[in-house]
């Protein structure tokens, strides 16, 4: 397929669905994109091929560039193209199958069909969906969730970027913006303090034991999720411990995190 072949095709697979509107303001939204694309290894139909689905929220109305520079920084750190979300999706999906493709240079009809290269071994998808919340009114709480199963892998890969920015001046949150300087080395305890009654072990040492947090003291990942009263720490797999642990979500509440966090999240927190 001709990169220009390939270019309408997810242009013409692209699109909002204004039925999954999310209102984050008076004039401001949440819409979404979706981009499905298939493309096989040797052209036409059936054999191995490269599956990507993409579904993804964007801001629409008063401000949106502000939000929408947070989002493709989060999700597409790569892209020149920083305000335009859709633009994003279709260039990384079309590196996608130019990786696909140079990945598999030089293997062929006959190899796939003898059996010499396994098909699935020339099989590549990946599925990212978003889900997006408004946290009190005050904060916007932006999930992806990736699936990814290359090149001979016997399970998927799943994985997620989380991020949270604030509705009032339009910002990303991060945890410099919560907790107070000097607090990391507490915060990274307490994390592990949850992560020791989960996996049976009194102290960090157990916890080496069992491969998680083998490279040294525990830290807070920037993968957050905010809540109306606690804050999820989000570690993908090899983050912290091996993939076999898959995602380790740590769910510390409010209430314990007070003594290290700024006067201004303890009344987020408090407000009803």
């Amino acid at each position: 397929m001709s990169a220009v072949a390939l270019t309408a095709l997810l242009m013409s697979s692209c699109g909002e669905n204004k039925g999954e509107s999310t209102e984050l303001a008076d004039d401001l939204e949440l819409n979404t994109i979706t981009a499905d694309t298939v493309c096989t290894l040797f052209g036409g139909k059936g054999g191995p091929a490269c599956t990507i689905s993409y579904k993804l929220k964007y801001a629409e109305g008063t401000n949106a560039d502000d939000f929408n520079r947070i989002i493709t920084g989060r999700l597409f750190p790569q892209s020149s193209d920083s305000l335009d979300v859709e633009k994003s999706v279709h260039n990384e999906l079309l590196q996608i199958i130019d990786d696909y493709k140079k990945t598999l240079t030089g293997v062929t009809k006959k190899s796939i069909a003898d059996g010499s290269f396994p098909v699935s071994f020339a099989t590549y998808r990946r599925f990212v969906n978003a889900e997006c919340s408004k946290v009190k009114n005050e904060i916007l709480s932006y999930k992806a969730f990736y699936e990814e199963k290359a090149y001979g892998e016997k399970d998927s890969l799943v994985s997620i970027n989380s991020f949270n920015v604030s509705l009032t001046d339009r910002k990303l949150i991060t945890k410099s913006d919560i907790f107070v300087p000097g607090s990391s080395e507490r915060l990274g305890m307490k994390i592990a303090g949850k992560l020791f009654a989960e996996y049976g072990v009194k102290d960090l040492a157990g916890l080496q034991r069992k491969g998680i947090f083998v490279d040294g003291i525990p830290y807070a990942t920037d993968n957050i999720e905010i809540s109306d009263k606690d804050i999820t720490f989000i570690y993908n797999p090899f983050e912290i411990a091996g993939r076999k642990y898959g995602i380790i979500n740590v769910v510390v509440p409010a209430d314990e995190l007070k003594d290290i966090m700024k006067k201004e999240w303890i009344a987020f927190f408090e407000k009803k």
